[in-house]
């Protein structure tokens, strides 16, 4: 990374020193005998200097413009490659965005209803990450999110008390469920889970609801809690 670093400083350098060059030919030329004409081309900006690729100036000045773009071409291709190298290292959804904390790692979702999907490994088990968007109100997702997780001495689904938290200037609903994990799609065929922790955060974006859910063995997910708390408040939005 600093090898990136120290190119880009001297590519700059070498930038500035044509800039240095095309000035002092600007300065040179105000000298000259003829003065008002060359007084007008010292106002010149760079982008019009090089449309004139005739005159000494102009072709300094068109140098400058070309390593300037050069630059922020292959500035832009390094940071693409950087990021591709590292990883993917947020999720965006709806236009909202979430940065992926430390050892999370992105994956293909295991269902065309999730936008996103996350794996965070545990000698537990691993936890999952899922975003995605849907229909219904707040009320009834919550709902939908409780008859998953069911008490663990009663076996009944769990009445939802969401805190409700301000984050970049959007409503955030923010659930917590410890119990038997019912694994599966309501209505089909389910697999009992216990043990289980569910962490939900509901987001009322301009383009609807946002889902963020996590769902892991108890042990697991406390482990990974700070790095959630830290995530969700961390979302940010157009």
């Amino acid at each position: 990374m600093s090898t990136r670093y120290n190119t880009r400083r001297t590519d700059r350098l070498a930038l500035l020193a044509v800039g240095v060059t095309a000035c002092a030919l600007v300065a040179g030329g105000c000298e000259d005998s003829s003065g008002s004409s060359s007084s007008s081309s010292s106002n010149e900006p760079l982008e019009n200097l090089s449309d004139n690729p005739q005159s000494l100036l102009g072709r300094s000045a068109k140098s400058a413009k070309d390593l300037r773009d050069q630059i922020e071409q292959r500035d832009a291709a390094a940071t693409g490659l950087a990021d591709e190298l590292a990883g993917v290292d947020a999720v965006e959804v709806a236009g909202l965005r979430w940065s992926i904390p430390e050892g999370w790692t992105p994956v293909e979702p295991g269902s065309p209803m999730r936008q996103a999907e996350l794996h965070v490994e545990h000698a537990l088990g691993a936890s999952v990450v899922t975003f995605s968007t849907a229909g219904g109100t707040v009320q009834q997702n919550l709902s939908r999110w409780g008859a998953q997780v069911l008490d663990s001495a009663t076996g009944e689904r769990q009445r939802p008390r969401a805190d409700v938290r301000q984050i970049a200037g959007l409503t955030v609903h923010v659930v917590e469920f410890d119990g038997t994990y019912m694994s599966g799609m309501p209505g089909g065929r389910q697999t009992e889970i216990p043990y289980q922790t569910l962490l939900g955060a509901i987001v009322e974006s301009p383009d609807g609801l946002v889902f963020v859910k996590m769902t892991g063995p108890e042990d697991a997910m406390r482990t990974a809690r700070g790095a959630w708390d830290t995530m969700i408040g961390g979302m940010t939005a157009p």
